[in-house]
């Protein structure tokens, strides 16, 4: 049973990505949850870099104060080259990155990406875009 209400990492994960000075080279600091920001996407010839992450599963662990959670991510490009550089910048930035604890008092165990490399187009925008899927080991709580 958790004390509190469950701790959502997906702002600590947010911020270690745009944190990260290859990823804001190349999006400018449009990395966003859930959706983009207005302006973000533009039209075929006026594309830009962003990025969007969405929590696909973050229950919490029935006898442990952790989750397990996962992520779905997308990195738009203005190419189809400079979205896999987004998505490469990403990689380099998060995965196998080990424990760490945030301000929030949220404990991050590992971050790891577990699938992705896809290329495709938007199906709304045709924007460039690769996807993917990042796990997430975390605490529930605030860890002093």
């Amino acid at each position: 049973m958790l004390d509190e209400p469950q701790l959502d990492p997906l702002g600590s994960l947010l911020v270690e990505i745009r944190d990260d000075l290859d990823v804001d080279t190349l999006v400018s600091g449009r990395v966003r949850g859930f959706e983009p920001a207005p302006g973000d996407a533009k039209a075929a010839g006026s594309y830009q870099a962003f990025i969007v992450l969405v929590t696909l599963d973050a229950p919490p662990d029935p006898q442990l104060p952790i989750t397990v959670a996962t992520y779905g991510i997308r990195c738009y490009g203005s190419t189809g080259q400079n979205a896999w550089a987004v998505w490469g910048a990403v990689v380099k930035s998060i995965h196998s990155v080990g424990p760490r604890l945030k301000a929030s008092g949220l404990g991050i165990y590992r971050t790891t990406v577990i699938s992705g490399g896809e290329q495709g187009k938007d199906p709304d925008t045709l924007q460039p875009v690769v996807t993917g899927t990042i796990r997430l080991i975390a605490t529930t709580q605030a860890v002093a």
